[in-house]
């Protein structure tokens, strides 16, 4: 390797994710043994040095960790948003520490009392989505003296700064790419109401189906998900077995849209080869092979505003001693990718 290897490069070569190299420099005991063995041997062979993660292991200073919270770690979207939060934070000289609260909303408000408590953590990102906003403590996410960044919006986080992606204009731009390429039958599957985005989705649908002249067939083609692949299976079965003159579907994750097209292929393949799927919300990557048709913002947009919103934060704690009272809020603009999963019909 003729340039200097970076964390991107020893995941690559190992076959893990960053966040797992991360671990291994920052030397939590998270990590099996083995594949610290193998990545720790990866290093050596690379002549690789974690210069700025060595000076946090070396000089423990407040400012350098930041702790991310959200209800899961493992669904793809999530994985590729965090590990481009961690990219902009490492570029910073931060270490990202994780915590994965499931949908249970009294571990997250144990996390957030935790991380705003612990004097050595300075900044917080929620990636906030499933739980029950309304059963979150109202007494945890008003603070005032560190700062939080959530990413995507709910009224628990109305009072912090925030990165909101733009659902009802992603999912508008879904309908019209689908309209555009002749589908007039599409459904919808979308988050749980509760959930963030949940029911500007819904409402989003409704609107262009309507502006388009296109059949609602009284609401039948819209379903609610969990996020999870699970549900997008279960919406394939019920399209496949008693809608099967829906032509595209547009779903609120890519855990769910994968589940439907995974589940489609077993039940029927021809239907599955001509059925479009498009994905919208925070959904897309710039990375080549991606083929999932999207509309969205990019992952990495919705790290490099996190961070950002919170580096300015952490400054301006520094400079002033306070957090201002003005919230921030970064619309995340969508785009269209049009991906290999949207067919043109005739």
């Amino acid at each position: 390797m003729s340039t200097k290897p970076t964390i991107k490069d020893i995941a690559r070569i190992c076959g893990v994710s960053t966040i797992t190299v991360s671990r291994v420099i920052s030397n939590s005991q998270s990590v099996k043994s083995e594949t610290r063995d193998l990545i720790l041997r990866t290093m050596q062979e690379l002549n690789y040095r974690p210069e700025k993660l060595v000076k946090f292991n070396e000089t423990v200073r407040r400012e350098q960790v930041i702790s991310l919270i959200s209800d899961s770690v493992t669904r793809p979207e999530r994985i590729e948003i965090i590990h481009a939060i961690e990219a902009q934070l490492i570029d910073k000289g931060y270490l990202l520490v994780l915590c994965e609260t499931g949908e249970d909303p009294a571990r997250q408000d144990e996390y957030l009392r935790y991380v705003f408590n612990d004097d050595k953590i300075s900044g917080i990102i929620v990636i906030s989505g499933l739980i029950d906003q309304a059963k979150l403590s109202p007494n945890l996410y008003i603070k005032k003296h560190k700062p939080l960044v959530s990413i995507n919006w709910s009224s628990t986080w109305s009072m912090t700064d925030a990165v909101v992606p733009d659902v009802f204009r992603s999912v508008i731009m879904a309908v019209d790419h689908l309209k555009e390429n002749g589908h007039k039958n599409i459904a919808f599957l979308g988050s749980p109401t509760l959930a963030t985005g949940g029911m500007e989705g819904r409402l989003a649908f409704i609107s262009a189906l309507t502006s388009a002249g296109l059949p609602l067939n009284d609401e039948r083609y819209i379903y609610e998900g969990d996020m999870k692949k699970g549900s997008g299976m279960r919406v394939a079965r019920e399209i496949a077995s008693v809608f099967p003159e829906v032509q595209g579907i547009v779903c609120s994750n890519l855990s769910m849209a994968a589940g439907f097209m995974s589940e489609m292929e077993k039940i029927d393949k021809t239907m599955a080869d001509s059925l479009s799927v498009i994905v919208s919300g925070i959904s897309m990557s710039k990375e080549p092979g991606y083929s999932f048709a999207s509309t969205g913002p990019y992952y990495e947009e919705a790290g490099a505003e996190s961070v950002g919103i919170l580096m300015e934060r952490i400054r301006e704690l520094e400079t002033t001693g306070q957090l201002s009272p003005n919230m921030k809020k970064t619309i995340l603009v969508p785009h269209l990718y049009e991906g290999s999963t949207v067919h043109r019909l005739a």
